[in-house]
């Protein structure tokens, strides 16, 4: 969002999930073994992206402010997720 941040039809999103949905999805690509595994990835990861949008876009990753919209995966389907992100679009760009 920081190299189009003057776009007018910019939509940010965010989408995040609970650490237990993240340790089951991370396992469940055979990313790792175990929970134990999968969170060190998870937390390396997401320091990594952090570290990256912080330094790049002069905002805070995963702050809503950041974004027009957040999501939370883990109480919804990934059909569902798509679908409510289809119709903000379609909201949105009306």
């Amino acid at each position: 969002d920081y190299v189009l941040r003057e776009h007018p039809c910019l939509i940010s999103i965010f989408i995040s999930a609970s650490e237990e949905a993240c340790i089951k999805r991370v396992i469940e690509r055979c990313d790792c073994n175990n929970k134990e595994e999968a969170l060190i990835l998870i937390e390396k990861k997401n320091k990594l992206r952090s570290n990256y949008y912080n330094f790049y876009c002069d905002k805070e990753w995963g702050n809503a402010t950041s974004y027009d919209l957040c999501i939370d995966s883990s109480k919804i389907t990934s059909e569902q997720a798509a679908d409510i992100i289809v119709e903000y679009v379609k909201k949105r760009i009306s």
